[in-house]
């Protein structure tokens, strides 16, 4: 689909599991897109027919209004699309979409004056790498994740251990690393994100670590949805649920805490996935005191977030990519974090926000609970820091400005 001629597009954005205006969730490109757009550049957003989130085929003539309404063009690629967390499934209709990509660009006759890409989808983003490099404009690549580790939950009855998992994951991280090397910019949803990308790529123009970040300003007007006795402490994860998750070591935990004598503890589960019911089940079989919120709007993951106490980073191997998407909506809302993930810990450690625990041991998480029920005083203190952080790092309106920066200077320069 093309809304506007490609001659006149100054910046394309190829991100294949982009989520549109209409769809639930905030999306780090759709976002870039509407700014850009907003200070005065064409934008092109290459994306696909398939809502990898929300595992529907879009409507085109939705899509198409949508566009007319945000002036800025959407392409949509056609992929197969996908209905489990299967690898094959996902590389089936990627392979479909990176058809498309490449059949569309070898069609252009006026190449934009840069090109920007999400990874890891790694295809599009080679695609999108060679198209850059044949017509000799800058190309940025935006690292979502650094983690390969192989899926194989949908296709064997157990879960391989971690260490086979990113070992059958190493030639995709080859293959990242390679586009990493071919990109003019390098940008990161963390630090450790662009420091991979630094690492093998020391040639770059730039290098841009920027969380995804939050609207800190929503968490100021946030309406009162939500009903919350004062005698409860609520627990609260907000990601998706798939397969690199550690939801069910939270279940656990809780499970455990409400036993010592906590009854009135609650761990609400914002996002959905493939393991939603699987997560579902365990809580059941426990009893636990969980409530699944499933796929939740912006508004409501805020109203949720400002009645919580504490969040939760839940990432099987640690992942500071994946935990990263939700910390900024986390300190926006004044909540310290118990996680997974060392890296995090270093920024959030100055501020006293956070607490580290390892994948899969529920009872050290449980025991950290505990020690935060028991110092609820001391959290409510601690608001006043998480927001001072997000203001710093996550607030989407100041630290996106970095991104805005090198793509306006290329384009001033071209």
């Amino acid at each position: 689909m093309k809304v506007s001629s490609p001659a006149l597009d100054q910046i394309w954005i190829v991100a294949p599991s982009t989520i549109l205006a209409g769809e639930t969730g905030f999306d780090r490109f759709r976002y870039l897109a509407e700014k850009l757009t907003e200070r005065g550049h064409r934008v092109r957003l290459l994306t696909s027919s398939f809502s990898h989130t929300e595992r529907r085929f879009r409507d085109k003539e939705t899509v198409e209004r949508q566009s007319r309404r945000s002036g800025y063009s959407i392409d949509l690629l056609r992929e197969n699309g996908f209905w489990t967390d299967s690898l094959w499934e996902r590389l089936r209709s990627s392979m479909q979409f990176n058809a498309h990509l490449q059949a569309l660009l070898d069609e252009c006759k006026q190449p934009p004056k840069l090109i920007y890409s999400a990874c890891p989808q790694i295809g599009a983003a080679r695609i999108a790498a060679r198209f850059a490099k044949r017509w000799n404009i800058p190309f940025a690549v935006d690292i979502v994740k650094t983690s390969f580790a192989w899926d194989a939950s949908s296709v064997l009855p157990v879960m391989l251990p971690s260490g086979l998992r990113k070992a059958l994951g190493l030639p995709f991280r080859l293959q990242a690393e390679r586009i990493y090397g071919m990109a003019d910019y390098v940008v990161g949803v963390s630090d450790s994100a662009v420091e991979h990308g630094r690492h093998v790529n020391s040639h770059a123009k730039a290098y841009c670590p920027v969380y995804i970040g939050a609207d800190v300003a929503r968490y100021n007007e946030v309406n009162d949805s939500f009903y919350k006795p004062q005698s409860q402490f609520w627990f609260t994860s907000w990601q998706e649920l798939h397969s690199g998750c550690d939801t069910g070591t939270a279940i656990r935990a809780i499970a455990r805490v409400k036993q010592q004598g906590y009854p009135h503890v609650m761990l609400f589960v914002l996002g959905s996935g493939p393991y939603e019911d699987k997560l579902k089940r365990l809580a059941a079989d426990l009893k636990a005191p969980v409530r699944f919120m499933g796929r939740c709007s912006e508004e409501e993951a805020a109203a949720c977030l400002k009645w919580s106490d504490a969040a939760l980073g839940l990432a099987r191997d640690g992942d500071a990519d994946t935990l990263a998407a939700r910390l900024g909506d986390y300190l926006s809302a004044g909540l310290p974090v118990l996680h997974s993930s060392p890296e995090l810990q270093k920024l959030l450690a100055p501020y006293g926000l956070g607490e580290v625990y390892s994948p899969g041991n529920d009872k050290q998480l449980a025991e950290l609970m505990l020690q935060w029920l028991q110092q609820k005083e001391r959290l409510e203190m601690l608001r006043i820091s998480a927001r001072r952080l997000a203001a710093a790092k996550f607030d989407r309106s100041v630290s996106y400005e970095g991104i805005f920066k090198f793509i306006e200077g290329e384009i001033a320069c071209s």
